[in-house]
């Protein structure tokens, strides 16, 4: 293992998302970065805006597709690389027309962004991007399978922050987990169904409890929690929830 990509794993192992992950999960992480920052900054881009392009174009690969070895990294290196070029002349060639709509456009540039072009397909070939395959639902599902727990693995515990705040109960400053709601442009912050501040619990099912409307045992179940842990809930429950006194809220 190259020693770049050993004090890349060092670094991921420092995050939070990565805590609890794998030996081969943090292996590919690390390849993954290793490669797309050599890219970025060995590369001859012209300014920061091709870099961002290359960027976007490298994540997107790694997002629809599975590259599982450092070799293929490095192939979809070369792809990103070709397809900045391509974009490159294509903007030089579209400079080279005139107002009129005439263009005067040197051969060599047409015959490089035609051997640029093959070249990517080959590059995609290669890689099995443009593959045409057919595949039965059971297959698509292990696949789909596969790189969701490959997302989950590389992702953990992203989507959860701790929020410092002030005790109503004490006034001494603590803290609670809180979920961030994916959506299509931003994170939507709403209170963890399953924390209480701290505390793992979930207070509707507390609720039914108090109401007789649930065992102790049975909402133990449901957490997956000894049944010790509901009754402390219940016997300390003006400290672990917030709100409880309704009349004192209003």
């Amino acid at each position: 293992m190259e020693d770049s990509v050993k004090r890349e794993i060092s670094k991921l192992k420092r995050l939070v998302p990565f805590k609890n992950a794998s030996d081969t999960v943090l292996e590919k992480a690390a390849l993954k970065n290793v490669t797309l920052r050599r890219l970025i900054e060995d590369g001859q881009f012209l300014d920061d805006a091709e870099k961002q392009q290359a960027k976007r174009f490298f994540e997107a690969y790694l997002l629809a597709h599975e590259f599982e070895t450092q070799s293929d990294l490095s192939t979809l290196s070369i792809l990103v690389w070709d397809e900045i070029l391509i974009n490159r002349l294509k903007k030089t060639i579209n400079d080279c027309s005139t107002a009129d709509g005439k263009s005067y456009v040197n051969d060599k540039l047409i015959k490089s962004l035609n051997d640029l072009t093959n070249h990517v397909f080959q590059i995609k070939e290669k890689l099995g991007i443009d593959k045409e395959k057919k595949e039965d639902e059971f297959t698509a599902f292990q696949l789909l399978k596969k790189r969701f727990n490959q997302w989950v693995n590389e992702n953990r515990d992203e989507c959860t922050l701790t929020v410092p705040f002030e005790c109503a109960s004490c006034g001494k400053p603590d803290v609670k987990l809180v979920l961030l709601r994916k959506r299509v442009k931003d994170f939507e912050v709403i209170d963890h169904s399953w924390f209480q501040g701290r505390f793992y619990i979930n207070k509707y099912l507390i609720q039914l409890v108090e109401e007789g409307k649930m065992s102790v045992e049975d909402c133990a179940k449901a957490h997956n929690v000894s049944i010790d842990h509901i009754k402390f809930t219940l016997e300390n429950k003006g400290r672990i929830f917030l709100n409880t006194d309704d009349k004192k809220s209003k």
